[in-house]
This record gives C-alpha cells, structure tokens and sequence, in this order.
C-alpha cells in the first residue's frame, strides 16, 4: 500500500485511518483511482455522499477537492462524530463541505437539484438501504452526475442486501442509454455517463492494473460485461 502522504490516497489514512466505518482499502483505492483521473484530465465539479456515517469516505473526497470545489454530505441523524471528522479534515486540507442533516428523500422537492444538475464529479450512495431508498438515491444522483462524473453505490452484490443488487441492476436497464457500469467490486457498483463509458474504459484498459497494483498490492481484475460494455471486476 502506498505511504506517500503528498497523493491523497497516501495521505488518506493519517486522516482516516483511526475513524469508523466500512470503506475498505481496495474501495479507497478505486475511488482514487476515478478521481484522480478526473484531475489529470481537469474534470471540475463537486462532491455528494448520500449516508456518511463518521465520515470515512467523505474525507477521501475532502482530500481530492480543488479549492472551488465544495463536498455534500447528506446523513439523516449527522451524528456527533460524523461533524467532527469532517471539521477536523476540513480544516486540514482547507476545503469547504456541506453536512445536511435529514432524508435524502427530501432532496427532490428542494432546489438542490436544480442547482446543481449535473454538476456533480462524484456521487457516493450508502444511505437508505430499502429498495425504495435506494432507487431514490440512485435517481438523485443521476439528475446531479457530472457528465464526466462517477456514481458508487454501495453494498452491490452484497448478500445481506439483496435489494440493492436488485434496484442497480433494474435502474441500469432502464436507463442504459445514459449511464453504464464500468466497474464493480470491493462492496461497489461504479457508474458513469454512457456517452462518456470510453472516456473512462479506454484509460482503465491500458492503466487500472498498473494504478491499482501500485496502491494495493496482490490486487485483482477480472473482465465481463455490463449492457454489452467491458465491465472490469476486482479484487
């Protein structure tokens, strides 16, 4: 595992490493991987974590902002921890968040979406785990994703949530002209805009063994299809 505290994903666990929650290396480590790319090619936009626990990932997106950038985190109770870490790596890295306590279920009917309609580089999903919360939160994101963006949702293929698999699975069928899932595995579903599927598949193809196997040691991919489209697995 790289230690170098001068890229954001060597830096990552000095400010993360202590703090609670399910967001493995080898998810940190794709999640960079994304983002980082975004960067090499000036993809500019914010940031949206629907369910943040403590904070966990939400820092990982805190540490890869650009000073315009600004990350959401949506969490129905906020707990005490959760606005403490996000201060605390704020203040660290000199980067705005935005913790709205509540339902995400509440987000359609706020000018929220309309505001920030497709602006958004990342969309992290891991709140309401029912099928309709999820469909919901899948929606949201899809209205905010940033042509150039990533969507994770998490627990896909989960067996203690099947509903999840399910609702990812059926939104991406009925949607398959406008989003497409390029990855998936450490826990994640991976999504992006269709159109752009070769902006990322094309970097992936010729980079991500190398990228991943440079953060995380003994890693895997496998290869399969998504809608027709190569869909990189790993492990």
């Amino acid at each position: 595992m790289i230690t170098d505290s001068s890229t954001p994903f060597g830096g990552y666990w000095d400010l993360a490493g202590s703090v609670e929650g399910w967001f493995s290396e080898l998810a940190v480590a794709m999640s960079d991987i994304f983002l980082t790319f975004q960067s090499l090619k000036s993809v500019n936009g914010d940031f949206l974590e629907i369910g943040a626990w403590h904070g966990r990932s939400a820092i990982l997106w805190l540490m890869h902002a650009r000073k315009n950038e600004k990350t959401f985190v949506v969490d129905l109770e906020a707990r005490g921890p959760l606005a403490m870490n996000l201060e605390r790596v704020s203040n660290a890295v000199d980067r705005e968040f935005v913790l709205m306590k509540g339902s995400s279920f509440r987000i359609p009917d706020s000018g929220f979406q309309i505001e920030y309609r497709r602006k958004m580089r990342l969309v992290h999903i891991d709140g309401d785990h029912t099928a309709p919360g999820v469909y919901n939160d899948i929606q949201i994101g899809h209205g905010l994703l940033h042509m150039n963006g990533v969507m994770i949702v998490d627990d896909f293929m989960n067996p203690r949530f099947p509903q999840i698999t399910e609702v990812v699975i059926e939104y991406l069928n009925q949607f398959s002209h406008d989003l497409s899932m390029i990855a998936c595995g450490a826990n994640k579903a991976f999504i992006v805009r269709t159109k752009f599927y070769e902006f990322w598949a094309s970097h992936f193809e010729i980079n991500l063994e190398r990228e991943l196997g440079a953060r995380i040691e003994g890693a895997a991919i496998y290869f399969g299809t998504a809608q027709n489209k190569k869909c990189f697995g790993i492990r």
